[in-house]
């Protein structure tokens, strides 16, 4: 190839150039049916010295630029992979405070009683406006504006989400610096129903060793124990009950 400069435009022109522009035509996707994919050259890999394990090969032909042999990796795969990777999880010996309650109802259940805003406004007794969510759809990144009462505001943003097993939020308290949590609700079944657990871990600088303490006294003024432990129950057999007809 070479460089040329046109109109004031620098571009680069060629046959090697053409061929990447054909490149992006390919058949990969009709023969893998993958949505994400890196795709290189036989003659790209030898330059670069790398022949990863695992790519698919396939010869794409191209008129006056002949047959290409082609290596193509699944992106999507490895996305998979490091999303997976990516856990933000309280971990019951790191948690400063955990609430554990047994809820007669199925996970599935369970998990829209703890995220569905009407619900939480049952349990938690706060008022909670969805800000923004990635695909319109509830999930990591996702964010909300939550009161309680008149004086306590904070934005809560979604850090891992993975249905029916586990999320964790951050709640970053508005007017008070440096009150920002981490909370982990798990999820596991039981024989009776699922187990739920509420860790909590005050993530601000400057509490030091009050943070149990603080934790203790948060639960106390807004009920978030007594809440917890008797609303989400009495939500679920709310939640049984068969509807009936007028």
């Amino acid at each position: 190839f070479i460089a040329q400069r046109v109109a004031g435009i620098h571009e680069l022109v060629g046959s090697d150039i053409n061929l990447i522009h054909r490149l992006s035509k390919n058949h990969v996707a009709e023969a893998t049916g993958w949505r994400a994919y890196a795709m290189f050259t036989k003659a790209g890999l030898a330059h670069m010295g790398l022949r990863p394990e695992g790519m698919h090969e396939q010869t794409e032909a191209y008129e006056h630029l002949g047959q290409v042999q082609t290596y193509s990796l699944d992106l999507r795969a490895r996305y998979a992979a490091l999303v997976d990777a990516r856990r933000v999880v309280v971990a019951p010996e790191d948690a400063h405070n955990v609430l554990t309650t047994d809820v007669p109802a199925p996970m599935a259940e369970v998990w829209s009683l703890l995220n569905e805003p009407r619900n939480r406004e049952e349990w938690e007794g706060i008022h909670i406006v969805p800000v923004s969510k990635v695909g319109g759809r509830t999930g990591a990144g996702a964010r909300s504006h939550c009161m309680h009462g008149d004086n306590v505001s904070m934005v809560e943003t979604v850090l891992d989400w993975r249905p029916f097993d586990y999320f964790t939020v951050e709640q970053n308290s508005r007017g008070i610096p440096g009150m920002i949590i981490n909370i982990t609700y798990k999820l596991t079944q039981t024989p009776t129903g699922t187990r739920t657990e509420r860790r909590e871990r005050w993530m601000g600088s400057g509490f030091g060793p009050l943070y149990k303490f603080l934790c203790y006294w948060m639960d106390v003024i807004f009920g978030i124990k007594k809440g917890f432990e008797q609303r989400l129950k009495q939500l679920a057999a709310q939640a049984d009950k068969p509807e009936t007809g007028g």
